[in-house]
């Protein structure tokens, strides 16, 4: 009778001992799917969980929900971009960022993805890059910062074999670290090629990775990197992610592995404060879960073609 009792006891209580505050740290967060790419805590796609009765729902922080689309392709729901790859060695996230076009001879660009109080912010491993004869590009994003490039050529025809991006019909401009918003005005000046001006009325601005860029542009030519991208509207670009101090989604990184808070001032003027995780060395995997750094280095990608 006693034995009965304990157990029916044990049946009440576990729900609550399985999801308590002080459980939450070993609670386990199965690593969700979304096609070919592996979905790791603190992403999550929230929908997979039935939130009425899941309490690690509230641990779940909406920056970090993953819409799994046609059941095949992960984007960020908070900020629409298609994601390609979650990086645990590096903090980063793979996401295909939006090109930017002229609409005519002077245009005002406004970044379109709102990172300014999002966990996410470009590091410097991206670059600004500009297409187009005779195009200058200013690029602002914390008053009075400003950067200008130019990019000159007599003909767009001249594009095809050059290598490189140094000002010669395209132009790039370094990163700032911890870049979360920014303004770039486009204008075209001295035009002397009509048939450019024409078929081309709009030149390109791209924030993007630059391994992946410097690969297209020396491995191919101006050229030929403008004639995959002309039809395009995404290119890839990096986004660094770290947790907001002030989440639910914080109060439950285990305090045993190498993390430290880093914090940053966004264009609006507002301080933010993120932490990162890392596994210890000789150790790899999710350092955001508890008993998560083991075996081999682990780079969640998407398998595109």
């Amino acid at each position: 009778m006693a034995q009965e009792l304990a157990i029916k006891i044990i049946l009440i209580l576990w729900p609550l001992l399985l999801y308590s505050p002080m459980s939450a740290q070993q609670a386990i967060w199965p690593e969700s799917r979304c096609g070919d790419v592996v979905i790791p805590f603190p992403f999550h796609i929230k929908s997979s969980y039935n939130c009425s009765i899941d309490h690690r729902c509230k641990y779940m922080d909406d920056w970090f929900e993953i819409e799994c689309r046609d059941n095949r392709t992960p984007f960020l729901k908070s900020m629409k971009l298609e994601v390609t790859e979650i990086d645990f060695k590096n903090n980063t996230v793979i996401v295909m960022n939006p090109i930017y076009r002229c609409q005519n001879s002077t245009t005002f660009i406004q970044s379109t993805v709102p990172l300014d109080q999002s966990p996410f912010l470009y590091p410097d491993t991206n670059k600004i890059i500009v297409f187009g004869c005779n195009t200058r590009a200013q690029f602002s994003y914390k008053s009075p910062e400003r950067a200008t490039c130019v990019s000159s050529c007599e003909s767009k025809d001249d594009m095809l074999g050059y290598k490189g991006c140094f000002g010669m019909y395209c132009c790039q401009i370094d990163v700032p670290w911890h870049l979360s918003d920014f303004n770039i005005s486009i204008s075209r000046e001295n035009v002397t090629d009509k048939a450019y001006n024409t078929n081309n009325p709009c030149d390109f601005v791209l924030i993007a990775d630059q391994d992946w860029f410097f690969s297209k542009s020396w491995q191919g030519n101006v050229g030929s990197l403008l004639e995959d991208i002309k039809d395009s509207s995404f290119v890839p670009a990096v986004l660094q992610w770290g947790i907001p101090i002030n989440s639910s989604t914080y109060s439950i990184i285990p305090t045993v592995k190498d993390c430290h808070d880093f914090s940053y001032q966004t264009v609006s003027g507002i301080l933010l404060i993120r932490r990162v995780c890392f596994c210890s060395m000789g150790e790899s995997g999710n350092p955001y879960t508890g008993g998560g750094c083991i075996g081999m280095y682990n780079s969640y990608k998407h398998k595109t073609t």
